[in-house]
C-alpha cells in the first residue's frame, strides 16, 4: 500500500491560517493609507478642473471627512453619507447649492471616480497629499 503523505494538508492549513492572520493586516493598512488629506481635482463637462481638498478622519473604525474649496475664503465643511466598502468610497457634497454624489475607488495614494448631480457628472480623482 502506498502511504499518502500529509504534508499537502498540513500546508493547505497553514495557508488558509495566514491568509486569516493577515486580512485584518491587511485592512488596517487600508484605513492609514486612507485617513489623512487628499488633493483632490473634478472635471467639469466643460473640461475646467475644481480643485478642492478632503480631508478623511478614522477613528473607532469609523470614518468621517471634511471638504473644502481651493479658494482662500472657502470654509470647510463635512461631507455627507461617507462610506467605505472595501476599497469603494462614496459621499455626498454640496457645492454653489447643490448636492453631488462622489464614487470614487482608493487605490493607495490615490483616488478615481466620478462625480454626479445637478443632470451633469465628471471624472473626480485625487492624490494624498505629500506623496508627489
Amino acid at each position: 500500500m502506498t502511504k499518502i503523505s500529509a504534508w499537502p494538508r498540513i500546508l493547505g492549513t497553514i495557508a488558509f491560517l495566514l491568509a486569516v492572520i493577515s486580512t485584518p493586516v491587511c485592512l488596517a493598512r487600508q484605513a492609514d493609507s486612507l485617513a489623512g488629506t487628499w488633493k483632490m481635482s473634478s472635471t467639469t463637462p466643460d473640461g475646467d478642473h475644481l480643485d478642492w481638498t478632503l480631508t478623511i478622519v478614522q477613528k473607532d473604525g469609523n470614518y468621517s471627512a471634511t471638504m473644502k474649496g481651493s479658494e482662500n475664503d472657502a470654509e470647510e465643511e463635512s461631507v455627507k453619507e461617507f462610506k467605505v466598502d472595501g476599497a469603494k468610497i462614496h459621499f455626498r457634497v454640496s457645492y454653489q447649492g447643490d448636492e453631488y454624489d462622489i464614487d470614487v475607488t482608493h487605490d493607495g495614494n490615490s483616488l478615481k471616480g466620478s462625480w454626479s448631480g445637478n443632470g451633469q457628472s465628471g471624472e473626480t480623482k485625487g492624490e494624498k497629499a505629500g506623496t508627489a
